[in-house]
């Protein structure tokens, strides 16, 4: 698959990166799974706005962001004992290649639910967490005064400098992660196909105007006046 290109690779035309993953065909259509083994939560656009809107970098809050690797394989296997057998051919050795996998693989439909359960259990019971009642996939820790939330594997961290620390050093012996981002001048945030970027003033910024202008190209439209 080619994933989406980053903040950089837009600004500079480039396509996104190839990446090779083992996806299942589970498709609905075909059996779809009941709610209680697919249902996965993420917050609304307006908590997450909300979050963005109430970082005060004059009292030292700010953002930050990480990526899981394959978070779905990092899932645990939640009561049912899953063990799928899977087939692939491998074109560099030129042979059929079987193996067993005990856990999540993307494509899946209950993968979403389990990667879901797995971060929340982990948050709460070995990071001190608490997760929103109302709002699943945003956690609070008291304590560190750290605020996060995940879009499916996608979190989004609010805290000041030690607290930040404290969770990514957390979420990164918990979890393969690939690295941390935080948010300064000149330094973006790529979030869910959104940029978010801080002038030299802490001031805070969301827009899509690379989206806009990747679709406007696509559609012929890019010498059109503006509305």
């Amino acid at each position: 698959t080619q994933k989406r290109p980053t903040l950089e690779q837009e600004e500079e035309g480039l396509p996104g990166n190839y990446k090779a993953r083992q996806v299942r065909k589970d498709l609905k259509a075909r059996k779809q799974r009941p709610k209680e083994q697919t249902y996965s939560p993420v917050p609304s656009i307006e908590a997450f706005r909300l979050i963005v809107a109430s970082t005060d970098t004059k009292e030292g809050y700010g953002l930050s962001s990480t990526d899981f690797d394959t978070a779905f394989l990092q899932s645990y296997v939640w009561g049912d004992g899953r063990l799928m057998l899977i087939k692939y051919w491998d074109m560099f050795l030129q042979v059929w290649v079987y193996e067993w996998i005990n856990g999540v693989i993307y494509g899946d439909q209950r993968g979403g639910h389990d990667w879901h359960a797995t971060l929340s259990y982990r948050l709460v019971h070995e990071a001190g967490f608490k997760e929103c009642m109302n709002m699943e996939s945003m956690y609070y820790s008291k304590e560190a005064d750290v605020t996060v939330s995940c879009h499916v594997d996608d979190p989004l961290t609010k805290a000041k400098a030690e607290g930040k620390k404290w969770f990514h050093d957390k979420i990164e012996d918990m979890f393969d992660t690939k690295g941390r981002q935080d948010l300064s001048p000149g330094n973006d945030l790529d979030y869910l196909s959104m940029r978010i970027s801080m002038n030299s003033r802490g001031d805070i910024r969301l827009d899509n105007q690379l989206k806009i202008e990747k679709y406007l190209e696509e559609m012929g439209l890019s010498e059109c006046n503006p509305a």
